[in-house]
């Protein structure tokens, strides 16, 4: 009877040990692809800093305005659909959006002083194009 209680005991013991290592190899494997995850999201995090570094400064305080509203990036905002008055509640933003507004009609202005020179271009490349090339 001891030899047989021995047995399953040595069975049991020996199933254990080998679900041990099963569980630390799987245990390693999982170490290794979270630290390959740690080191994209570091990268992809150093890659997102060098891309915005460049940006106006009116698109990266929207950029730390939507961090702080839950938003991963103002893309992410925009996708959510938040528009430019659902910001302009916000009275931090305020004057952010007042200075895109204005660089926005600014924009606009310049844009309306040369409006009519794509005619004109294509009016002149016509002109040149019935001139003998002698």
């Amino acid at each position: 009877m001891l030899e047989i209680q021995l047995t399953t005991a040595t069975n049991s013991v020996d199933l254990l040990r080998a679900e041990i290592k099963r569980e630390e190899s799987e245990l390693a494997r999982e170490v290794s692809q979270l630290g390959e995850l740690e080191k994209n999201a570091k990268a992809a995090k150093t890659e997102r800093k060098r891309q915005t570094k460049n940006d106006h400064p009116v698109l990266r305080r929207l950029e730390h305005y939507s961090e702080g509203q839950g938003y991963n990036n103002v893309a992410e905002m925009r996708d959510n659909e938040v528009a430019l008055c659902d910001i302009e509640a916000d009275s931090n933003l305020r004057p952010f959006v007042e200075q895109l507004r204005s660089h926005l009609e600014s924009m606009q202005s310049n844009a309306s002083q040369i409006a009519g020179i794509r005619d004109a271009i294509t009016r002149s490349q016509a002109a040149l194009n019935l001139l003998p090339l002698e």
